[in-house]
């Protein structure tokens, strides 16, 4: 079982793209600057890629955890990763939908602890 957090993330869109690629890969945490204007994102563009590769092989089967700190994502990414076969827990932290600038939580997902 891999466990991966990566800080200050600092990488670029593919290489973000093929960290599906890792099969043993139970929890993935990615953390970026606090300033919105800092740094690359994960964004819709990364997750749609995610969910294709989920929905063609088998990429991230094992995937349980998913923490997300100081990203935009819109409502759409979150029906995406719906799609990651074995994820339990998915944690945002400041995480907003970069189209309404509001802090997010998609359809089917409900809250957690605070």
């Amino acid at each position: 079982m891999t466990h991966l957090h990566i800080s200050n993330v600092d990488a670029r869109t593919q290489d973000l793209i093929n960290l599906c690629k890792i099969k043993n890969l139970v929890a993935l945490s990615l953390s970026r600057p606090r300033s919105r204007d800092s740094g690359p994102d994960l964004n819709d563009r990364i997750v749609r890629a995610w969910h294709e590769c989920v929905t063609e092989g088998e990429a991230f089967q094992n995937l349980r955890v998913l923490v997300l700190r100081f990203h935009a994502l819109s409502e759409v990414s979150f029906d995406r990763l719906q799609a990651l076969p074995n994820l339990r827990l998915l944690a945002l932290d400041q995480s907003w939908d970069a189209s309404s600038n509001r802090t997010v939580v998609g359809d089917g997902w409900s809250p957690g602890l605070k």
